[in-house]
């Protein structure tokens, strides 16, 4: 190495960088340029919509799938996580397996903040609208509504009512949800998937309609207000 390879440090070519570049009264500001939302969280209009829907799973029967459940929100901005069962401690239970933390895969804050009801007409009391998702029809059952038609309502009621929540419930994994817990939610919908085999993991239900919920919400722009 020559000699003057030697004295001239890093230091000393940043100094001289910047001397070259203040001549002529030009100055070159290298500060980053702070963004104005914070890198790798939703605008705060987007997250006030997203916070008001609750997500609603009525005696799921494997902790596995709650933990999943847990992680399809999380990676969709939706946070308001509830399980209906009337035995509280079984429901804290789930929360706590470990087959349910490996599954939420780093979606762990959602499991511990998630509400309990004993029912589902207490989950469901402060909600504008409550949207059950089946794949039964059934001879009585609320309106019936495409999936388009009922998130485009629910989204519609989060724009005027900017204070109360609206509702997507899931039943258990093997049996759904039971006609009396379908007639206590306003609408009923389905998922357009193969005629003959129709069966979606709990996981999966909820992955799909939190991502056209969300899609929805940016597309009309409510994150914005």
């Amino acid at each position: 190495m020559s000699r003057l390879a030697r004295l001239i440090n890093v230091p000393a070519l940043r100094a001289a960088f910047t001397a070259i570049l203040s001549i002529g009264c030009i100055r070159v500001n290298f500060q980053r340029a702070t963004p104005s939302v914070e890198q790798g969280q939703d605008p705060p209009g987007l997250q006030a919509v997203l916070a008001r829907v609750h997500w609603v799973l009525v005696s799921p029967s494997h902790p596995g799938n709650v933990g999943a459940t847990a992680r399809a929100l999380k990676v969709t901005g939706f946070h308001q996580l509830w399980q209906v069962d009337s035995n509280h401690a079984l429901a804290a239970q789930r929360l706590l397996d470990p087959q349910a933390i490996a599954m939420a895969s780093g979606a762990d804050d959602l499991l511990q903040k998630a509400h309990h009801a004993q029912s589902l007409d207490q989950a469901l009391q402060p909600c504008l609208l409550s949207l059950a998702f089946t794949a039964r029809p059934r001879e009585f059952e609320p309106p019936r509504r495409s999936l388009q038609q009922g998130l485009k309502e629910a989204l519609d009621l989060l724009h005027l009512y900017p204070e109360a929540p609206v509702a997507m419930v899931f039943g258990a994994e093997r049996a759904g949800l039971t006609n009396d817990e379908l007639m206590s939610c306003s609408r009923v919908c389905g998922l357009a998937v193969n005629p003959g085999f129709g069966s979606l993991n709990l996981s999966q239900a909820v992955q799909v309609v939190a991502y056209f919920l969300r899609h929805l919400v940016m597309q009309e722009g409510h994150e914005g207000q």
